[in-house]
């Protein structure tokens, strides 16, 4: 049964972790493609600013300035670019953004450098126009030297076309590799494994060690876990994604793809992400289930040997009676050198006449005709015990004593001391039998320590501050500790007997509860955030987990329910959700939250057929107001703007502010004819209207419609250009800029 136990715990607990660690890993691997999702998507948005397309055809050094002003923005808000820059088709940096610790700035045209020969030039110029390229992750080189200290970079790419349809170079972002090592760190940090980042090659990006990292960038092969164990690493690198287990422990391995769209990825681009869990983490559980399990089989043997030697002492006693002194003495000495415990005996003057050959390895060979008080020095009070014997008060007696051992280790001895006598009942001396019950004796004493902590653990759940209460199977109150009082305002008395249900809150439909049960009744363990309710009727949030309770044969007979009070955690956490998607100067939804808008209703468009339509609204001379007036001024044409434009579009219509002065509007099931007349009514509104301080304003406008086989950067390119064909031909009007296959 111990056996047993001890596999199926085994197995149990190797599937738990593995599946946790394969959860873990993946979560790794989602937080790298959001990051190079984002770099992506910046590439391709900031490549196509009609700004800088205009700069790439101009050169203009005015148009520079303005150019970078933008450019410095966004890398100022991202923190994550070192640099942004264009390189034209010779290699030559034309324009370039560093990052300079938090305050960007443009590159005076002397300290540009020309990047020919370096790889990622070469290798971005054969894409081709909207195809982006993402280079190797190595450390960053300036002027043929690594920087020190070590800057982890990646670069993203994209080809720069002009409008005749030629290649002026790339348009290159250098991302900081630490700020996605970092976000790769976070989200793996509740593995207790090793958790590893390597390249193609199986160099290490990101190691257990500091110093095992970026060994390829110095030709050091040694630094690199295909040269460590090649084993391990021919199984991970030829696979996508898998799980296995070695003399090290359990190995997880995800393959990780950059998002290129290029026809030319090879398997140079992909990065492995890899966790190893070490064997002693592995089975922690069952090596101490194990350790348990070897006690009470420990202890289940020296009942049965006690037992046998019971037995077998009542044997030779009987023997002894039946047959004469000098005959058994002949007949049981060899049987008493062979048994496995110390047999002495000593004469009525308490002298060492024989010892059988376990005792003369014990005490030495010198032991035979010594008095036996030698060998109880300092144990003298336990030797009186055995007195009686020697006068034939007492027949037998059982003494525990630690005596010296003939290397001079003091061991815990059980002796069980019987007299002898002749035929004529004369005392003779004493036989006496011992054990070396050191070993029994420390797993006795852990026990106790044990069960003493054992009793602690239950004072502390008393003392906790989880929610703890326990059921039977059809969820009536049999226990609960202080905490749960404490946080739901019921006494132990009134819960007692009671069903679990007494905290239901109503926030929770049938289907919710019954998916509850039919996970607890599969004996599987159910985690989730419930809405509950206090005695006093206020709602509080509890992040529960409910887990089944079986008896010997594996029924079921109950449930512990264990939560945690998270009402602030959950309210602080949608508070800053609701900071995350709101602006918080006009108080409509930011770029980020219009961004994931967007993606829904534009899905909502391609499924159900229906038109979406997009407008762009730029303040005319805004920068002229905030100049002349003052930027607080500036900030109440702003919300007052907002206000007019939330009086004019319908609720369905999704309306967020862009930055600065730019804002859009998503607008569900319009096509290109109301769309137009939506942003003049807009047009209109704002151009009547009066403002504080100021007057007048107008607004310029830019319009489009979404297509079959559009996307977000599709159709913002569209209406940013026909924004800037209204701001380029006089401005307070609307430009647009249709799309051949829309939905009508």
């Amino acid at each position: 049964m111990a056996i047993y136990s001890y596999d199926a715990e085994k197995k149990r607990e190797y599937t738990l972790n593995a599946s946790n660690q394969l959860a873990i890993l993946n979560m790794g691997r989602n937080s790298i493609r959001q990051a190079l999702d984002r770099v992506k998507y910046d590439v391709q948005y900031l490549s196509h600013y009609h700004e800088f397309e205009d700069y790439v055809m101009t050169g203009s050094s005015e148009m520079v300035v303005h150019l970078s002003h933008d450019f410095k923005f966004v890398m100022g808000n991202r923190r994550v670019y070192d640099q942004i820059r264009w390189i034209d088709e010779t290699g030559m940096e034309q324009f370039r953004i560093n990052f300079n610790s938090g305050s960007p700035a443009l590159i005076s045209s002397q300290y540009l450098q020309n990047k020919k020969g370096r790889y990622y030039f070469s290798d971005a110029m054969r894409y081709h126009e909207g195809e982006t390229y993402f280079s190797l992750f190595d450390l960053n080189v300036e002027n043929e030297k690594i920087e020190i200290p070590y800057k982890p970079m990646i670069r993203a790419a994209t080809p720069v076309i002009d409008k005749n349809g030629h290649k002026k170079g790339i348009f290159i972002i250098n991302y900081l590799g630490d700020e996605l090592i970092r976000k790769f760190i976070d989200a793996t940090a509740i593995s207790n494994g090793d958790v590893m980042l390597l390249n193609s090659e199986g160099y290490w990006l990101k190691g257990i060690k500091n110093s095992d990292e970026w060994g390829f960038m110095f030709n050091r092969n040694d630094l690199s876990l295909a040269h460590r164990n090649p084993s391990v690493w021919q199984r991970i690198s030829k696979e996508e994604e898998g799980q296995f287990v070695d003399e090290k422990g359990l190995w997880t391995f995800m393959t990780i793809h950059p998002p290129v769209n290029t026809r030319e990825e090879t398997e140079k681009s992909t990065w492995k992400a890899v966790i190893l869990l070490s064997t002693d983490k592995l089975y922690a559980k069952s090596d101490t289930l194990f350790f348990h399990l070897s006690i009470f089989a420990v202890l289940g043997l020296i009942t049965a040997g006690i037992g046998s030697f019971t037995l077998a002492y009542l044997y030779r006693k009987k023997q002894l009676t039946l047959k004469e002194l000098s005959k058994l003495h002949q007949r049981t000495e060899g049987i008493l050198r062979a048994v496995p415990d110390m047999i002495m005996q000593v004469d009525k003057d308490k002298r060492y006449v024989w010892a059988n050959d376990i005792g003369i390895e014990f005490f030495g060979e010198d032991v035979i005709g010594k008095e036996a008080p030698y060998y109880f020095e300092g144990e003298q009070d336990t030797y009186t015990i055995v007195q009686p014997l020697f006068s034939g008060e007492n027949h037998a007696v059982y003494v525990e004593s630690w005596q010296r051992r003939r290397d001079g280790e003091k061991r815990l001895l059980a002796w069980w001391c019987q007299t002898l006598r002749d035929e004529e009942g004369t005392v003779t001396g004493v036989l006496s039998t011992a054990r070396d019950i050191t070993d029994e004796y420390q797993i006795q004493k852990n026990l106790k320590e044990s069960e003493k902590k054992y009793k602690n653990l239950a004072q502390a759940m008393e003392q906790v501050d989880d929610i703890l209460y326990i059921t039977d199977k059809f969820g009536n109150i049999s226990y609960v500790n202080g905490a749960y009082c404490r946080h739901t305002g019921y006494t132990q008395a009134e819960v007692l007997g009671q069903n679990a249900r007494i905290s239901k809150s109503g926030m929770h439909d049938r289907e919710f509860y019954k998916g509850l049960w039919t996970t607890i009744l599969s004996e599987e363990v159910y985690r989730n955030t419930l809405i509950n309710r206090k005695k006093n009727g206020d709602l509080y949030y509890e992040k529960k987990t409910i887990t089944p309770l079986k008896d010997d044969n594996q029924q079921i007979v109950g449930f512990i329910s264990s939560g945690k009070d998270v009402t602030q955690e959950t309210m602080l956490h949608q508070e800053v959700e609701r900071i995350a998607t709101i602006d918080s100067l006009t108080g409509i939804y930011n770029r980020r939250k219009f961004e994931e808008l967007f993606t829904l209703e534009s899905e909502q468009s391609r499924r159900f057929y229906y038109p979406l339509s997009m407008i762009m609204i730029d303040i005319d001379h805004f920068k002229s107001v905030n100049d002349t007036y003052g930027h607080n001024v500036g900030d109440e044409v702003l919300k007052q703007l907002v206000n007019i434009v939330q009086e004019n579009i319908r609720i369905i219509d999704i309306f967020a502010r862009w930055g600065g002065e730019e804002f859009l509007i998503l607008s569900p099931n319009t096509n290109l004819d109301n769309i137009r007349t939506l942003a003049e009514k807009l047009r209109i509104a704002v151009e009547k209207a009066v403002f504080p301080t100021i007057g007048h304003v107008t607004i310029s406008l830019g319009i489009s419609t979404f297509g079959k086989e559009d996307s977000f950067s599709g159709l913002f390119k569209r209406v940013d250009h026909s924004l800037y064909y209204a701001k380029k031909h006089g401005r307070n009007q609307i430009g647009i800029e249709s799309y051949d296959e829309t939905f009508d």
